[in-house]
């Protein structure tokens, strides 16, 4: 395949704990592109609201002032995070399905983002798709309090254009 990405298993990944419009991982929101690079002990250069660290598949998004305000996890090789048992980062969306309805019924509000997405805004969590080779997996974006009530409308998010142009 021209673009086949291999999928690191959840043993290859880095395991990230996740606090919902908080913070996720080492990542804080609200913190600036300098301790974003010490907390993931890795450099990359911001431009126009985000940064690509892509030796860890993470993506990070800065609102006008500088603060972090989303982080988007690749499907191939980001950090794995686990909700209610359920791993959220590279998994086919079919498979996610039972554990956004079980989401959903324990009285988190679901919605569907323009572009298709689930999410919930309640938790700062959009559950995006990325191509990996021949198949879609899932590539988490979560999001700061600032950014969660319009999380999931990539017409009228804060999080930045570039993040709804991501499917590889």
């Amino acid at each position: 395949m021209w673009d086949d990405p291999k999928i690191a298993a959840d043993a290859e990944r880095q395991s990230w704990e996740w606090e919902p419009l908080q913070r996720v991982g080492p990542l804080r929101f609200g913190i600036g592109h300098q301790d974003v690079q010490q907390a993931l002990q890795d450099t990359a250069s911001p431009y126009n609201g985000w940064a690509a660290f892509g030796r860890l598949g993470i993506d990070v998004y800065y609102d006008n002032d500088g603060a972090l305000r989303a982080v988007a996890l690749d499907a191939a090789r980001g950090p794995q995070v686990v909700m209610d048992g359920t791993a959220l980062t590279g998994r086919l969306p079919s498979d996610l399905d039972p554990w956004l309805e079980r989401t959903a019924d324990a009285g988190e509000r679901l919605f569907m983002g323009t572009d298709g997405s689930p999410a919930f805004h309640d938790l700062g969590l959009v559950m995006r798709s990325q191509m990996c080779g021949d198949y879609v997996r899932s590539r988490p974006l979560f999001v700061a309090a600032a950014w969660a009530e319009s999380c999931s409308d990539t017409w009228h998010s804060q999080v930045p254009e570039r993040e709804w142009n991501t499917y590889r």
